[in-house]
Parts: C-alpha cells; sequence; structure tokens
C-alpha cells in the first residue's frame, strides 16, 4: 500500500517522504466551549460541484469523504507553535474507515481512488491559514490545472494537494493566542471556520499578480504569483511573494 502511494506521488511529480519528526508540536486538542473561541476570525465557503460529468458521477462519493475528514478536524484547537498537519489529523483513507471512491488527480488525469476528493478540504485550510498569518511549513500543488475556472473562489495555484503519509500540509499557528477551527459540509458547499479567543491583530489581503495563459513545447500552460498583504498597526504592511506557479494546462483555452 505504501509503495503504492509513493508511486502517486512519484508520478504527479511531488517529493515524498515527508519529515514526521518535525519539532515543532501537532495540535490534538479540541474545543471544548464555543465561549472560548468568542471571534470569528475567517470563513470560507467552496462549493462541492465541478465541471466535469466525470466529477459529477463522484460527486455523491466526494461529498461523503469530506463528511468524514471534516470530523476528523473539525473542533481542532492550534496552539501558539504548534502545526496543523493535515495526514496526521485525518490518518489513512481506507473503504475500511468508511471512504467511497472518488475522484483524484494523478499526473494530468482524473482516476477514482478510495478516499479521493479530500484535497478540496486541505485546500481549504491552506486557504485559511494564509489569512489568519499561519507559516507554511509543508504545502504541494499538482502540476496540472485541470480545470476552467468555473466556480472558482480563490485565485489559481493557492491549492495544497495531500497524499498520506507521503505528502502533506503543515500550517504553523504563529499568533499569540489558540485558534479553534471548524469544517462541515452543507448544502452542497464545505464550510471552514476559524475562531480565535481576541480578534486578529492584523489585516490580511492574498491576492495574485502577472497571470496569464502561455504557449510551450508541451502545449498550453498557466502561471501566475500569489502574495500575501498583513497590515496592521505600528508599521507599514508587509509584502510576502507566497507562491510561484506554472503548470500544463488539460483544458481548452481561448485567449
Amino acid at each position: 500500500m505504501m509503495r503504492w502511494l509513493r508511486w502517486i506521488a512519484e508520478d504527479i511529480g511531488l517529493p515524498v517522504g515527508s519529515d514526521w519528526g518535525r519539532p515543532s508540536p501537532v495540535a490534538r486538542t479540541r474545543m471544548k466551549t464555543p465561549a472560548d473561541f468568542p471571534y470569528l476570525l475567517f470563513r470560507h465557503n467552496s462549493p462541492l460541484a465541478r465541471p466535469s460529468r466525470a466529477a459529477e458521477e463522484y460527486q455523491a462519493n466526494k461529498a461523503h469523504n469530506l463528511q468524514i475528514a471534516c470530523r476528523k478536524i473539525d473542533g481542532i484547537v492550534v496552539r501558539p507553535g504548534e502545526v496543523l498537519s493535515f495526514c496526521r489529523l485525518v490518518g489513512p483513507t481506507p473503504r475500511s474507515r468508511g471512504y467511497f471512491p472518488a475522484l483524484t488527480l494523478i499526473g494530468d488525469r482524473l482516476q477514482a481512488l478510495t478516499g479521493g476528493g479530500l484535497c478540496q478540504l486541505s485546500n481549504m485550510i491552506y486557504w485559511m491559514a494564509l489569512h489568519l498569518g499561519f507559516e507554511t511549513v509543508e504545502r504541494h500543488r499538482h502540476s496540472y490545472d485541470l480545470f476552467p475556472d468555473v466556480n472558482r473562489t480563490v485565485p489559481f495555484g493557492c491549492g495544497a494537494t495531500v497524499f498520506y503519509n507521503y505528502v502533506d500540509l503543515v500550517v504553523k499557528n504563529t499568533l499569540e493566542f489558540p485558534v479553534g477551527f471548524g469544517f462541515r459540509v452543507m448544502d452542497g458547499m464545505l464550510v471552514g471556520e476559524a475562531y480565535g479567543a481576541c480578534p486578529l491583530p492584523f489585516e490580511v489581503r492574498v491576492y495574485e499578480t502577472d497571470h496569464e495563459y502561455y504557449d510551450s513545447v508541451d502545449g498550453k500552460r498557466r502561471r501566475n504569483k500569489i502574495w500575501r498583504r498583513v497590515a496592521g498597526p505600528g508599521g507599514p504592511p508587509r509584502v510576502e511573494l507566497v507562491a510561484e506557479n506554472d503548470c500544463r494546462v488539460t483544458y481548452e483555452v481561448s485567449v
């Protein structure tokens, strides 16, 4: 099984062998009373539907898998200095744990694998972490862009793919107070919320620049840059380059 997962990671061009000996403590505790986290720090909704007939066939299974995974992470509290590790919290996703086959990106194709579809949850966690000012310890993204921008709610290139237990998403709380997370599937949407004991001491804006489609020897490609602007009292805004994306496009592009 582990060799098969390693093959998947290598097939899509991702590094394998996540560092499971990292020194930062991993978040394990859960929110006991909502009153301890009265401030809504960030909220994001992501539609489950994909503009693909193949995706529609497995849509119910994907939603089912996401519901299981959400229960693994819902209510998790990330204290200052702790990291949220997607793979450690969700764990393996076999049929024996209730997961169904759903579509997963393997190379430049979608294939039905048991436990598929969970990257939508890791994508959301990464997007939320960016807006909370968290540090990204480990993050990977696919080498292909499979879908046109229908129902896309974040800039291209803000995904975070995961494969237990070789490719993980790990984000670290750099705030001075703990953050509690809530996740659920409802009304055709994946919903994520982050709560704190006090409001964020800054404002965050995540945006893209230099976006373009272009031709290359291997076909149409797409690239951009993702930036994070953090503005707070006591000094000028801090702007940092989050990612530079460049990948093949597998759909028709009219530009």
